[in-house]
């Protein structure tokens, strides 16, 4: 659906207030990497690039987003050191910022917008990425495979043993990115734990309903013979172990759920879960739909199960048997 390039100028020195270091030149059309990547953080500092770029500045300064630059920084003059006689590139910074999704990452660069720094260093930059947006049902893979048949390329690394095979393209899909994080044994053994948490939460609410019906059992069991001998309905038994299991299980339901629903808001309020997912940002709370029906079925088959299995119990008192207890006592 869109291509976006993303091409360089070269590794040089650059001044930033009083410091010196060596950062990566990078040359980007704003319009477009912000459409291939829309909807992903880190992107606020591109259009400004544009903007900026299209004021004529006094000095010649080419707009810039600076790779770990703070607030401080940006007020302070920047410099590059370019082409072959090292002229002096006055810097204009807009942001600063760890990021540029797709683009770059680290502190040791500096991003600029192609079309400005061409009209006034000129040059001829390198592409060294193509950000690719595809259309709305394509395979992510498929696409990456007919990009590289259309350059001309294989996938994978440079050939270890130095043997010229022609140039190579590392490609990426969201799908790979996904599934190597998922792979990662961070992940696997959290997935693991969590999925084994739930399994005995759920194993224990089964025995704390299994022990509720078995303690209360006796008395259950004198109770329905007693109405029984007042003319009580047969369907009573059943009733009364509803009347004790429904209860227990709501409660503990809505319990459960206000705590399904807090805990995730504070999980991610106090944690930074950015390594589970490899994202810039933290993840947003997604909710699965199927996971509350699941819960509910189990909640419902596991009182279907308690009253079926603790009313023919109940039914098994005898009137007289407990007409003479009473007597006794």
């Amino acid at each position: 659906a869109r291509v976006a390039e993303v091409a360089t100028a070269g590794r040089v020195p650059m001044r930033l207030g009083t410091s010196d270091s060596r950062v990566d030149v990078l040359l980007v059309d704003a319009d477009a990497v912000t459409a291939v990547q829309a909807g992903l953080p880190g992107l606020e500092a591109l259009p400004g690039l544009r903007a900026a770029g299209s004021v004529e500045a006094p000095d010649g300064a080419v707009p810039a987003i600076v790779g770990g630059a703070d607030a401080d920084d940006l007020a302070r003059s920047a410099v590059l050191k370019w082409g072959q006689h090292y002229d002096d590139v006055p810097l204009a910074p807009v942001a600063g910022a760890r990021s540029v999704p797709g683009v770059t990452d680290g502190t040791s660069w500096v991003v600029v917008d192609g079309e400005t720094w061409l009209a006034r260093n000129g040059g001829e930059p390198t592409v060294v990425r193509l950000l690719v947006d595809v259309r709305t049902g394509a395979d992510d893979e498929a696409v990456a495979r007919d990009v590289l048949a259309a350059l001309g390329v294989a996938d994978g690394p440079v050939d270890r043993v130095g043997v010229d095979t022609g140039p190579r393209v590392t490609t990426s899909t969201p799908g790979r990115v996904a599934t190597g994080i998922a792979d990662a044994a961070l992940v696997r053994g959290l997935t693991v734990g969590l999925l084994a948490a739930a399994a005995l939460a759920g194993l224990f609410g089964v025995v704390v309903v299994a022990l509720a019906l078995t303690i209360r059992a006796p008395e259950r069991g004198r109770l329905a013979a007693l109405l029984a001998t007042v003319g009580a309905p047969r369907g009573i038994t059943w009733r009364l172990v509803a009347w004790e299991v429904v209860p227990l299980l709501a409660v503990s339901v809505l319990v459960g759920v206000g705590v399904g629903a807090l805990l995730p808001w504070t999980v991610l309020a106090a944690a930074d879960l950015r390594p589970f997912t490899g994202g810039l940002a933290g993840p947003p709370l997604a909710v699965d739909p199927a996971l509350p029906l699941v819960v509910g079925a189990v909640v419902v088959t596991t009182a279907v199960l308690a009253v079926a299995v603790a009313t023919p119990r109940a039914r098994a008192a005898r009137a007289a048997a407990v007409l003479r207890e009473g007597e006794q006592a």
